[in-house]
């Protein structure tokens, strides 16, 4: 429970991290330095999310059981055999962009030093594994804390870095910054809980062969969410790249916090009888989609009054974030989905439903960006998403698997007429009162019950007892 804690934590800082850096970050630099900045990151993500052929999920499940036999040489073995093959294949492709980037050749517009320092960053790629190590050997707590702790260093030092006037540079160096300190923690860590064993080719084939189950999906979803801005970078470069990233980023706020729970589900549904399966499924389904809705409404609704606090430059991606919160709404459900089927061992399924909605937006992007820019890129995102929940309710329907009923879709979208109503008021009215007119309305209508609001409160905050007369005025007799 508490390693489960711990990860958390460490999620959520991340997150907010994120979200804040690159909120300071467009105070200080142009919408064009924040679009040269997010392009190197995301193109980092996106190569080393590749790379790492589903090396850490299956490291975490083998060292687990080894350590469960009492075999710890084996456990090591296992890890010095995925950190030799990862470093191995990070390193080459950091340097692959580096000669390239110091030869004058681009890859999407991609300036000689733009794509040398997508090169050192995709050079530490490899520092993911030393996660894997701890959480499987338990020490979850002291991963977070290194993880944090390179989270704040990135803060600090890319905003000085930025405020010296190293633009893009400077954003882009917070990252490193923050990856060697978060590294360089864990591994001298590390070095107290393994000895050093030659690694085995054998080791290397059977991660790699437990992975790919987990790593197609994983990568697909990778590539087709993180290519759009990619694509507005290749045709619009990093004045339109810039305001566009930060639409996608809160787009990904709305997406993470149901992510975060549909996530524990693995574990929980995996303990579970099939019969038992289903039922807490839909009810975990019903809150993750409730927290998404509302954030995506907020930003639907009123996007121009949260562009408005990054500066007028930004304001150009109001319509994009119209797009990608309803895309967003629809992208958790397909991951509820695609969890669903991977717990029940339809892995076909599970790569289906993420090549439905992936696919389709690869292709589309090159489309539709070049043609409608931002816009565009926007658009190729939300089809994927229609395309991907089509298929995923297709797919539990299956399985005999009834998840995304009609009080799900209610949750999920009716926000957004709530949103749309109030869209008429005073901004910062409107976006108190969407939560607030939504739950009212949702627990009147008993699509929540007691019972579940119940099961949030006490998770959230043990002991807290509240009031019987406001129960009753908002639930009704």
């Amino acid at each position: 429970m508490r390693g489960g804690l711990w990860l958390s934590l460490r999620t959520a800082v991340n997150t907010v991290v994120g979200l804040l850096y690159w909120l300071l970050m467009s105070l200080v630099i142009s919408p064009e330095q924040v679009g040269m900045a997010s392009a190197v990151v995301t193109m980092y993500t996106v190569v080393t999310g590749i790379s790492f052929l589903g090396m850490p999920s299956a490291l975490q499940k083998f060292i687990g059981s080894s350590l469960g036999r009492g075999d710890k040489e084996h456990a090591d073995r296992l890890f010095w055999s995925a950190l030799t093959f990862l470093t191995l294949i990070d390193l080459l492709a950091g340097l692959a962009f580096m000669v390239l980037g110091t030869y004058g050749i681009s890859i999407i517009s991609f300036s000689p030093d733009m794509m040398v320092y997508t090169g050192l960053l995709t050079c530490l790629g490899w520092s993911a594994i030393l996660d894997s190590l701890l959480i499987a050997h338990q020490r979850v707590k002291a991963n977070s804390l290194f993880r944090i702790a390179g989270n704040v260093v990135r803060l600090i030092s890319g905003l000085a870095l930025v405020f010296m006037g190293m633009g893009w540079l400077g954003a882009v160096l917070g990252y490193l910054l923050g990856f060697l300190t978060a590294a360089l923690g864990i591994s001298l860590y590390s070095i107290r809980i393994i000895s050093l064993r030659s690694p085995s080719a054998r080791c290397v084939f059977k991660l790699l062969k437990a992975g790919v189950s987990i790593y197609l999906p994983n990568a697909i979803r990778l590539v087709g969410q993180h290519a759009s801005v990619l694509a507005v970078y290749g045709v619009g470069g990093g004045f339109e790249t810039g305001p566009y990233y930060m639409a996608y980023m809160g787009a990904t706020i709305a997406i993470m916090f149901s992510n975060m729970l549909f996530s524990y589900l693995i574990p929980v549904l995996s303990r579970m009888e099939v019969s038992r399966r289903e039922e807490l499924a839909y009810r975990v389904t019903k809150l993750g989609m409730l927290l998404t809705s509302l954030i995506a409404a907020e930003l639907f609704s009123f996007p121009e009054f949260f562009l408005g606090f990054l500066g007028k430059g930004y304001l150009v991606a109001s319509t994009p974030l119209r797009i990608l919160s309803l895309a967003a709404t629809l992208s958790s459900l397909i991951f509820v989905s695609s969890v669903v089927t991977f717990v029940n061992d339809k892995y076909l399924y599970t790569l289906s439903i993420g090549l439905a909605s992936s696919v389709p937006r690869l292709i589309l992007y090159f489309y539709l960006a070049p043609a409608m820019g931002s816009v565009g890129a926007s658009l190729a995102f939300l089809i994927g998403a229609v395309i991907g929940i089509a298929f995923s309710m297709y797919t539990l329907h299956r399985i005999g698997f009834r998840l995304i009923r009609k009080d799900v879709l209610i949750i999920s979208f009716s926000p957004f007429v709530v949103g749309a109503l109030l869209s008429l008021t005073w901004p910062p009215l409107g976006v108190l009162l969407i939560p607030i007119v939504t739950l009212f309305a949702f627990m009147r209508a008993k699509l929540l019950k007691k019972g579940e609001i119940k099961l949030v409160v006490e998770t959230l905050a043990p002991g807290l007892k509240v009031p019987s007369w406001l129960v009753q005025f908002v639930f009704g007799s």
